[in-house]
């Protein structure tokens, strides 16, 4: 999502992006729930109490003392969601449950809406007579820059000393949410949203087909040589190597950045997602990456109509069996796994390039934003701290095919019994390891993600040479830099 289930929907700041715990292996399927429907937080079994004592009985318990909300009397907080897959609104109402339950004076009206939508009308709608209390956006300059110049959300600096979340977060998971208060700098500055997972971009692969392969072992991929040597069997032997559906254009910059990773330090693609001057994907490097994309179109390694067919079909066209690999965001994962997958769903990093360390674009979820109109902000705080970081949130996300942004507690790790939750978080750490988290690039302009989502298409339809996709995308950066 900005990804973000399509964050449609993401330095050094992203070095440091998620820190869980030693014990802990990378991202997130259900924890208990195998290969069924999402489920909630209390279908978990109960973790080990937690350093501040919570139980299975009281979720969230370490934040148990009353707060905020106690004292405002019969109230509802409303809230536009845009995270809208049957896994996080299940995590989400979990959540929410156990909050109105330790708070029976409060009712939290939740009202989804789908993120391609939701993106359209937010700005409106934070602007209006009667907005939500709190809200899902978008990171970056385009939307939360707008809002905060706008001054239509709170700057929520005082509740992340009040709620911990300076300590909760590392700094590489609440940089993101953090803008100057004139909305020109991205990346530092003030807290103007709280996100509740992480997520990052990476490749599915199907058990069975790779078997048909003569490969059992997914790590023996680890080199670009190998892992093109399977796809260029795949196809030989008549199967769709990798299922790409980009029809709303936001899977073809996850696939062109994970390219990306094997020959760009991800230090080096922070730093033009958050404007460091100097910066350029105008280089050889880039242009390979684009190149191999290009590549794998060329050599017929994705499907034949993958530029009509949305990421939600693909989906469903992989978990019924079409397709060796799958690249998409750990937020797919529930949704495959519920799909039917099971044990036979894996997930892998792309290999690395010469350095021999691992990239991939991702981030945080998206932002959760308190309205400077809030006729509550404090409880509105407190829901979000609830949702966000509480044992609840974290048992519930985990239970859902999600990690909560703030970690994996060793105790609360042991109960995510699910393969592919395991898979995802060893993944995740190796990742980390690696310092190769790339924040996702459509943050680096207002106008970046329409741009690369319909150059990718351009791209690999061959209507586009590597080097002006690359130009292309300078030369906006440029031009907003100019603008600033």
């Amino acid at each position: 999502m900005r990804h973000a289930l399509a964050r449609l929907q993401r330095a050094a700041a992203f070095g440091g992006f998620l820190m869980v715990v030693a014990a802990c292996s990378g991202t997130a399927t259900p924890s208990t729930q195998s290969s069924t429907a999402p489920t909630t937080a209390a279908s978990i079994a109960p973790s080990a109490a937690t350093s501040a004592g919570a139980s299975a009985a009281t979720p969230g318990a370490s934040t148990a003392s009353l707060g905020a909300c106690s004292s405002v009397g019969e109230i509802t907080l409303k809230m536009l969601y845009g995270e809208t897959t049957d896994p996080q609104k299940a995590a989400v109402e979990a959540t929410t449950k156990d909050f109105e339950t330790k708070y029976p004076n409060v009712k939290v009206d939740i009202q989804y809406q789908a993120l391609d939508a939701l993106l359209k009308v937010i700005k409106l709608q934070m602007g209006s007579d009667n907005p939500p209390d709190l809200a899902n956006g978008n990171q970056g300059y385009d939307v939360m820059g707008t809002l905060v110049k706008a001054g239509l959300i709170l700057n929520l600096d005082k509740y992340a000393t009040q709620h911990g979340w300076d300590t909760k977060f590392t700094p590489g998971t609440i940089a993101p949410n953090r803008l100057t208060p004139d909305g020109k700098t991205f990346g530092s500055g003030s807290l103007y949203g709280v996100s509740q997972a992480s997520e990052y971009v990476a490749v599915f692969y199907n058990k069975a087909n790779l078997a048909k392969l003569g490969i059992t072992d997914a790590s023996t991929l680890d080199t670009k040589s190998a892992f093109e040597a399977a796809l260029a069997k795949a196809k030989q032997m008549g199967m769709t190597p990798d299922i790409l559906g980009d029809a709303t254009k936001f899977p073809g910059t996850h696939n062109y950045t994970m390219f990306q990773g094997a020959y760009v330090p991800a230090a080096t693609s922070n730093a033009w997602v958050y404007g460091t001057s100097g910066s350029t994907v105008n280089d050889a490097a880039h242009i390979q990456a684009a190149q191999d994309y290009q590549t794998w179109a060329t050599n017929g390694w994705f499907n034949s109509d993958a530029l009509a067919v949305s990421a939600p079909d693909a989906a469903a066209r992989f978990a019924a069996g079409e397709g060796v690999f799958f690249v998409d965001g750990d937020f797919r994962g529930g949704i495959l796994t519920a799909a039917g997958m099971g044990d036979n769903l894996g997930w892998m990093l792309y290999p690395p390039g010469d350095s021999g360390k691992h990239a991939a674009v991702g981030s945080i979820s998206l932002p959760i934003m308190i309205s400077a109109k809030s006729k509550q902000p404090d409880c509105a705080a407190e829901y979000l701290d609830w949702i966000t970081t509480s044992d609840s949130a974290k048992l519930a996300m985990l239970a859902n095919g999600r990690i909560p942004a703030t970690g994996v507690p060793a105790d609360m790790l042991a109960k995510a019994r699910d393969p592919l939750l395991q898979q995802e978080i060893s993944e995740y750490d190796r990742l980390l390891k690696d310092d190769g988290l790339m924040a996702w690039e459509d943050w680096a302009t207002p106008d970046m993600l329409d741009l690369m989502g319909a150059n990718t298409q351009s791209l690999i339809a061959g209507k586009m040479t590597p080097t002006d996709y690359v130009k292309a995308m300078q030369a906006d950066w440029d031009k907003f830099q100019a603008s600033r």
